[in-house]
C-alpha cells in the first residue's frame, strides 16, 4: 500500500473523529446519528480493503462532498464564528485540515504510478 493511500485512509479517519467531536459538542447540528462519521469511516474502509488504483478516489469524492456540504450549509462558518462551544470549534479545526489532506493524498494515490508498474514497463531501476 502506497504512502499517499495510507495518508488518505488516516486523514479520512481523523476527519471522522472531528465530525464526532462536533456531534458530541453540538448535537443540534446533526440528526440522531451523524452521517458524516459513518460515511467517512466507510470510505476509509473501502480505500483500505478494496484493491485497485481507483479506490482512493472514493476518499477524494467523499471528502469533497463533506467539505462543500459543510461550508454550503453555513454550519462550519457558524461554528468558526464562535456561535457554538469551543469543543465544536476544535472538532472543526480537526475535521477540515484532515478533509483537505484526504483530498490531496487521494488524488496523489490515484494518479501516481506504482514503482512496480514502472519496473514492469521497463522504466524502473
Amino acid at each position: 500500500m502506497s504512502t499517499p493511500r495510507r495518508i488518505n485512509i488516516g486523514a479520512l479517519l481523523v476527519a471522522a473523529a472531528g465530525v464526532f467531536v462536533i456531534f458530541l459538542s453540538a448535537p443540534d447540528l446533526f440528526p440522531a446519528v451523524p452521517p458524516g462519521v459513518i460515511i467517512l469511516a466507510v470510505a476509509a474502509a473501502l480505500v483500505a480493503f478494496v484493491p485497485g488504483r481507483w479506490t482512493p478516489i472514493v476518499g477524494v469524492l467523499i471528502a469533497l462532498m463533506i467539505t462543500i456540504g459543510g461550508i454550503a450549509s453555513g454550519n462550519t462558518i457558524d461554528i468558526l464564528n464562535g456561535e457554538e462551544n469551543p469543543a465544536a470549534i476544535l472538532g472543526t479545526v480537526i475535521q477540515y485540515p484532515a478533509l483537505i489532506t484526504a483530498i490531496a493524498a487521494g488524488v496523489m494515490a490515484t494518479t501516481r504510478r506504482s514503482s512496480s508498474m514502472a519496473i514492469l514497463a521497463g522504466r524502473g531501476r
